[in-house]
């Protein structure tokens, strides 16, 4: 990439050398393209194998379904005195139930592939008079130098135990009416020295520039990882003004509806039920599984016998881990301490039960309400493209869930403060213009 070139190309793949995106007099500022290798969300090995062995599964029963003619199916058993004859659709349902598995789980996992295959198409660039993303060889979304309001970087994980190298900058735009939401453009992952660059030439300022010395004082339960990982994610002049994070409940309600729904269910199964019949239910599991396991064997006997003992164990299973973990404070404690609300002077952030961050335009006058004992909800967003409802709930309204109540002032504060920087900014960009 030449900066003094004032004409470029911009092509998403090898055969769109011949498109020209720029007008004749613009000038090209930065131009780069996102990190194939960076991050998808779609990074499980456990989907991958379990579409192999599937798809490994229904090929091998297909190639001995036909090898057979017919209209019933001698199911093959390890034990000589054991016949069990089948119909033949029951062979064909079991490949297409293998087939169908197989296509779920790649399904899945090609997420990750396609991310990347678009991201190897994709490239950024910035402009004396736009900013532009170009995929495939044609552009996608653009948005005037004139009507950029703010560029912030990403915020990485601050609690995670590996060090990201990617960078990421979320360009927002001015609103074009006060119940539509603001134009966006996401750019990245970069790595950090692309990222920097192209903030810098949006911005204005030198690369590099970082947050150093910007948060006064942070809270003593933020480690020191986390702290330079907050103040590096702080975009240029960004300051911030709280920093907070949830109250922790040793026994939140949903443990207590989860033990109530079990308790209930136990019960209504020894009372309602045939006790006898549920007792003699469980005494058959050791005796399917010998039928499965042993006497039919393998494929189809461990094959069925894993299906029906999946049945039978499944929800038994994943309540008791459910309940587990909302019984064990250990574990709660742990997730508990990755989460943390921020607010600076062009952003609230919120890290609890997912993420999401908003802008000064789409905050409302804070709603407080309470939570529980030492604990309050402070509402004050909504999703974007919403109006402020008349009465923030939960439901219609987005915010601090709770919030102790030591902290509620402090918060109220620096979200007013937030909420009256959009009513005082200026009407035109404050962002340099090359």
């Amino acid at each position: 990439m030449k900066h003094s070139r004032s004409r470029q190309e911009l092509s998403g793949s090898s055969s769109d050398h011949g498109r020209r995106f720029l007008a004749p007099d613009e000038r090209l500022l930065w131009e780069g393209a996102p990190d194939a290798a960076g991050p998808t969300g779609f990074e499980s090995r456990f989907l991958c194998a379990a579409a192999l062995v599937f798809l490994a599964l229904g090929a091998a029963t297909l190639v001995y379904r036909l090898t057979l003619a017919g209209d019933v199916w001698a199911l093959p058993c390890a034990d000589p005195s054991l016949r069990i004859a089948l119909p033949m659709d029951e062979l064909d349902g079991i490949v297409a139930c293998l087939w169908f598995v197989a296509a779920l789980f790649a399904l899945f996992s090609a997420g990750g592939w396609s991310i990347r295959r678009t991201r190897r198409r994709t490239r950024y660039a910035v402009t004396d008079r736009r900013v532009l993303v170009a995929v495939g060889g044609r552009v996608r979304r653009e948005l005037p130098r004139e009507g950029i309001v703010r560029v912030l970087r990403g915020i990485p994980p601050l609690f995670s135990d590996c060090e990201t190298p990617f960078f990421s900058l979320t360009v927002l735009g001015r609103r074009p009416r006060p119940w539509k939401s603001a134009p966006m453009l996401s750019i990245g992952p970069l790595r950090r020295a692309d990222g920097l660059a192209c903030e810098a030439v949006l911005l204005g300022l030198s690369p590099g520039a970082e947050a150093d010395g910007r948060a006064a004082a942070f809270p003593a339960w933020i480690p020191d990882a986390a702290r330079r990982r907050l103040l590096a994610a702080l975009s240029p002049g960004e300051r911030i003004r709280w920093i907070g994070r949830p109250a922790f409940r040793r026994l939140p309600a949903e443990a207590i509806f989860v033990a109530v729904v079990v308790a209930a269910s136990l019960l209504g199964l020894a009372l309602c039920g045939d006790a006898g019949r549920l007792r003699s239910l469980v005494a058959e599991i050791p005796n399917a599984g010998r039928l499965f396991f042993v006497r039919i064997g393998w494929p189809f006997g461990w094959l069925f016998g894993a299906v029906a003992l999946s049945i039978w164990l499944a929800l038994p299973v994943a309540l008791a881990a459910e309940l587990g973990w909302f019984l064990s404070p250990s574990l709660r404690r742990r997730e508990w301490s990755r989460q943390f609300f921020l607010v600076t002077d062009r952003r609230a952030v919120v890290l609890q039960h997912g993420f999401f961050e908003t802008a000064p335009d789409l905050v409302f006058p804070p709603c407080a309400r309470r939570a529980g004992r030492g604990r309050t909800n402070l509402l004050f967003t909504t999703r974007p493209g919403a109006p402020p409802p008349a009465r923030p709930t939960i439901r219609n309204a987005r915010g601090f869930l709770d919030l102790p109540d030591a902290d509620v002032p402090a918060a109220l504060a620096a979200l007013e403060a937030l909420r009256l920087s959009a009513t005082q900014s200026p009407a035109r960009s404050p962002l340099p213009r090359a």
